[in-house]
C-alpha cells in the first residue's frame, strides 16, 4: 500500500509515526515547512504562505498513493484528494478552533475524511460536541512512546554520563518556547520553589533524551493547551514524578499534581521534594500507565488496521 503523509512541519510525532509505517508500506511525505530527513521516507517540503495545491497535485499524479494520511486538519487537510485518515493533535482543535474561519475549514476536512484519528478523549468529545462527526467516525489512539527506547536506567549513572550533579534535585521541562507551552510559568514557578536545578531545553538530541529523564526527579509543563504530549510520556515512561498544568486531556493519564499556575506550580514541586516516596511511588504509577496505554509498538498496530480499512485492502500476515 501506497501512504501520503501530509503534516504542516515536522516534529517528534511525525517523525515517530513516518518512521514506523515506511517498515510496512511504502510512503511519501510533504511538509508545508520544515524540511526533513527520515531514514526510510521519501520526504518534500513547500514552504509558503499560501496553500501549495499544485505542488501536492503534482505528488498525487506521480505517487498515486492508496490512501492519505493528514495531520493539522486546517493547514493539511485542504491539500488532500481521495480517501483520507484526519489526525489531530489537539492544537488545531482546541486553540486555533476557536477561530470561526479556522473551525470552517476543520469541519470541511472532517466531513471530508474517511476516518478521524485523535489522540485523547477530550479532543474527541470536543470534535463530537462542536462538529457533530459521528463517534463512530473517530478512534482515540494515543500513539505513546518507543518503549524500547524510553524506560527506567539507574538515574546517577545517567547523571555521571551527563555531568550533573549526583545528589541534586532536578526539574526537567522540555517543551520549547511556542506561547501555547507557557515556559514562563515553569520559570518563575521553579524560581519561587527555589530549590534544586531546572533544566529547561528542548534541543536535545533524540538519542540522549532518554539519559535526561532519567536523570531527572520532576517533568514538568504548563502548556495552555495539550492533548498526552510526547515528552510527558517520554517521562513518565522513564518514572519521572510529573507536575502538570491541569488541561482536560491531562487527565486522561495523571490525576496527582494537577497545577493552575506558577504559584501552585512551586506548591507541587516541593510536595514532591519533601516526600522522595511519594515521589518514587508516582514514578512507578507513571511507568506502569504509560507501558498499559501508551506503547507505541501495541498502537501502532491499531493505525495500521485504520490504514487497512481506509485503503479497503486486506492485510497479509505471515503464518
Amino acid at each position: 500500500m501506497k501512504i501520503l503523509y501530509i503534516a504542516s512541519k515536522n516534529g517528534a510525532h511525525h517523525t515517530k509515526i513516518l518512521s514506523k509505517i515506511s517498515q510496512d508500506f511504502e510512503v511519501l511525505a510533504f511538509f508545508r515547512d520544515t524540511p526533513s530527513d527520515i531514514k526510510g521516507v521519501r520526504c518534500y517540503h513547500k514552504k509558503s504562505i499560501s496553500y501549495p495545491f499544485n505542488e501536492v497535485k503534482q505528488i498525487y499524479k506521480d505517487f498515486k498513493p492508496d490512501l492519505t494520511h493528514i495531520a493539522y486538519l486546517w493547514q493539511t487537510g485542504v491539500l488532500a484528494e481521495g480517501k483520507f485518515l484526519a489526525m489531530s493533535l489537539g492544537s488545531d482543535i482546541l486553540v486555533d478552533g476557536k477561530s470561526e474561519k479556522i473551525k470552517g475549514i476543520n469541519e470541511e476536512v472532517l466531513e471530508k475524511s474517511a476516518h478521524v484519528l485523535v489522540t485523547s478523549t477530550h479532543i474527541k468529545k470536543v470534535i463530537i460536541d462542536s462538529y457533530s462527526i459521528p463517534e463512530t467516525k473517530i478512534t482515540v489512539n494515543p500513539l505513546g512512546v518507543d518503549l524500547n527506547v524510553f524506560y527506567p536506567i539507574n538515574k546517577k549513572e545517567c547523571r555521571r554520563k551527563l555531568n550533573l550533579p549526583e545528589d541534586e534535585f532536578i526539574v526537567f521541562h522540555n517543551r520549547g518556547t511556542r506561547w501555547v507551552y507557557n515556559e514562563s510559568a515553569v520559570i518563575k514557578g521553579f524560581n519561587l520553589f527555589g530549590k534544586g536545578l531546572l533544566i529547561n531545553r528542548n534541543d536535545i538530541p533524540y538519542a540522549e533524551l532518554h539519559l535526561w529523564y532519567n536523570s531527572a526527579d520532576v517533568w514538568v509543563t504548563m502548556s495552555l493547551s495539550d492533548g498526552p504530549a510526547i515528552t510527558m510520556l517520554e517521562a513518565m515512561a522513564c518514572g519521572c514524578g510529573v507536575v502538570a498544568s491541569n488541561v482536560p486531556s491531562r487527565k486522561e493519564w495523571i490525576d496527582d499534581c494537577p497545577v493552575s499556575d506558577f504559584e501552585a506550580l512551586a506548591i507541587g514541586l516541593n510536595c514532591y521534594y519533601r516526600d522522595r516516596e511519594m515521589l518514587k511511588e508516582h514514578g512507578e504509577r507513571n511507568i506502569r500507565v504509560v507501558t498499559e496505554h501508551g506503547d507505541w509498538n501495541k498502537n501502532y498496530l491499531k493505525l495500521k488496521k485504520i490504514y487497512y480499512g481506509i485503503g479497503d485492502i486486506q492485510e497479509v500476515t505471515a503464518h
